[in-house]
């Protein structure tokens, strides 16, 4: 126990907020990957077994997203520009899917051209210029939030330098 008396832990450590920064980021994503899903199906009017394809390339900005947040975990400040991310991403995906939904539904047909796809590449696009962003906030942030850091060294006691 002597040997430790002297170890500084670092000036914050925020363990719980981070967890609750990942939680908060996975549901965002889960729940807006399931809720433009379900929108984009019940605007084409059902899903033929050609569209799963389709289906899984407006869930994946989503999917990578999460795994992305998943492998900043242990950072505070990329964890947040992740989260701020997925929250736009929901609400403009969810915006254009929620559209595109009433329009079919005003129209009373079901359109089988939809601008899906396009929504799905603005959301890649986001997903790039948010996570080199969450890149350059870990760089400026600095190796005190790396969570496989080194503990810092002890420092010497001035008794055992005059020995």
């Amino acid at each position: 126990m002597d040997d430790r008396e002297d170890y500084e832990p670092p000036p914050i450590v925020r363990q719980p907020a981070r967890r609750a920064l990942l939680r908060a980021t996975l549901a965002v994503c889960a729940l807006a990957a399931v809720a433009e899903s379900s929108l984009w199906v019940a605007s084409q009017g059902g899903l033929q077994e050609w569209e799963v394809f389709r289906l899984a390339l407006y869930c994946s900005p989503y999917l990578f997203l999460a795994v992305y947040a998943w492998l900043q975990r242990g950072r505070t400040a990329p964890s947040l520009v992740l989260l701020i991310a997925a929250v736009i991403m929901a609400a403009l995906g969810l915006a254009a899917a929620g559209w595109q939904w009433y329009s079919a539904l005003a129209a009373g047909a079901t359109p089988r051209d939809s601008n899906a796809g396009l929504i799905a590449c603005f959301q890649w696009v986001m997903v790039i210029i948010f996570g080199a962003l969450s890149v350059l906030v870990r760089a400026i942030a600095g190796a005190g939030q790396d969570r496989f850091s080194p503990r810092p060294k002890r420092r010497a006691r001035p008794e055992d330098e005059d020995e």
